[in-house]
């Protein structure tokens, strides 16, 4: 644990939590860091039920060459992201880490811009690249605003490969963003989401998702309301350009097909995604009107 303290490093160990089976959910942490600044956490091994970092209103650090294992031993997962900044975090870089979720994990690499009790402290100015996040259960990298919004990052050349549930990345309610050369295999439903959730704000806005790569969308094909397209974007969402993106695969529905939403259109501007394998492009680009 570290609190208000600057100028650190912590490298070149190995961490075992994955036997802690009396903390609550959402409280398992390897490492907690709350308001400090100018530090990197480099090639460290993590076997946690839990997370491994946990960033509260931190800065100008980097989360950087570390090997996290995902494991319980009640089977369950004891906290909601792996490598985790909210409340305020800033300035900061996580990259080429490599994180197996172990089938259980929800949120490998998770950004939030709100405190716990959902009050608004934007996260800004980050990168998150060169990582490679397989096995998890609900998103691989999500960026999530709510009602503080995140702005004024990019997220470039991350693999997430297997997520049993829902998206392989996901940006909303967040401004000013990049989504460029992500690989995405075998999500359960899209491979990239933008848009808002239920306590945002903003939607996804003045955005780029260019050189993407989907393979494998939409696993689960009895998904219905636009769901299991490859690329979804919340009619919400503005000023976005989507281009040079690559899709391949079956299972991802077409926008126009009698099992997916009647709401469910294809706005003209997103004819730039390419779509290879000979899937139709309408088989891979989805806008949502809730």
């Amino acid at each position: 644990h570290a609190t208000a303290v600057s100028n650190w490093t912590v490298r070149d160990l190995t961490m075992d939590l994955s036997g802690m089976t009396t903390y609550p959910v959402e409280a398992v942490r390897c490492m907690r860091i709350v308001d400090c600044t100018r530090f990197s956490v480099r090639n460290v091994r993590f076997k946690t039920p839990g997370a491994a970092t946990a960033c509260m209103r931190c800065s100008d650090y980097e989360i950087a060459g570390n090997t996290v294992q995902v494991a319980s031993a009640d089977g369950a997962a004891h906290h909601d992201g792996v490598i985790d900044q909210w409340d305020g975090c800033h300035d900061f870089t996580v990259r080429d880490n490599a994180i197996d979720g172990g089938g259980i994990a929800l949120y490998p690499i998770l950004v939030t811009g709100t405190d716990s009790s959902n009050v608004a402290t934007p996260c800004y100015n980050f990168s998150i690249c060169n990582n490679r996040i397989r096995n998890t259960n609900e998103v691989g990298l999500w960026v999530q605003g709510r009602s503080g919004t995140c702005y004024n990052f990019d997220v470039t050349n991350n693999l997430v490969d297997g997520v049993t549930d829902y998206y392989g990345i996901a940006v909303t309610d967040s401004h000013s963003w990049r989504v460029t050369g992500n690989e995405t295999r075998n999500t359960g439903l899209n491979g990239l989401r933008f848009g808002t959730e239920g306590s945002g704000t903003t939607a996804a806005t003045d955005g780029v998702a260019q050189g993407n790569v989907i393979v494998g969308a939409n696993v689960l094909t009895s998904t219905n309301d636009g769901d299991g397209s490859a690329i979804s974007v919340n009619s919400t969402s503005a000023r976005l350009s989507i281009v040079g993106n690559k899709v391949r695969g079956s299972a991802h529905r077409t926008p126009w097909s009698s099992a997916a939403s009647p709401r469910t259109r294809w706005p003209p501007e997103f004819k730039t995604v390419e779509s290879r394998s000979g899937s139709p492009l309408t088989h891979a680009i989805a806008a949502e009107d809730h």
